[in-house]
């Protein structure tokens, strides 16, 4: 399947393949944001406190958005081709998106991770429609993912 460019948007058989740059960069990113979860964590235990169920879960809850943000561009990299510019800009925006989420998780600003959260997944999906590829994840699910992350932010106001 090519694209206009004369990309090749799918990736060839199932064997080992190199990784891009831009692959290597994307989960160093993530890395960097998983850590900010964790120092979150170490912060409330150092201070000496019990913690709270709640404030457990909800560490949890921020680790399992990253998580969802990661496994969908890992997934979406793995199965089409890592040259393509439209896999690229999407790799590229969930790399932004998780570094504002990364440095908004420390400082408490809860409303400004689920926004940049609801963001990358709406414009992802958005992509996706107008460009209508064959894609890993089906059109329904991307939609449902969309609109799950709008709760979201209404949740945090």
């Amino acid at each position: 399947m090519g694209e206009p460019g004369g990309e090749r948007l799918m990736r060839k058989g199932a064997g080992w393949q190199r990784a891009s740059f831009l692959e290597l960069f994307f989960d160093l990113v993530f890395v960097f944001a998983l850590n900010q979860v964790s120092v979150r964590l170490i912060q409330d235990l150092r201070a000496g406190r019990q913690l709270r169920f709640d404030e457990v879960m909800e560490t949890l809850l921020l680790f399992l958005a990253l998580w969802v943000l990661w496994l969908s561009t890992v997934a979406l990299t793995s199965r089409q081709h890592p040259d393509s510019l439209l896999v690229q800009i999407m790799v590229f925006m969930a790399m932004a998106s998780a570094v504002v989420m990364a440095v908004a998780v420390p400082q408490g600003r809860a409303l400004v991770f689920a926004a940049t959260y609801a963001a990358a997944r709406i414009s992802r999906t958005l992509l996706l429609l107008v460009f209508r590829r064959q894609w890993i994840f089906p059109i329904p699910a991307q939609l449902s993912l969309a609109v799950s992350a709008v709760l979201w932010i209404v949740e945090r106001r």
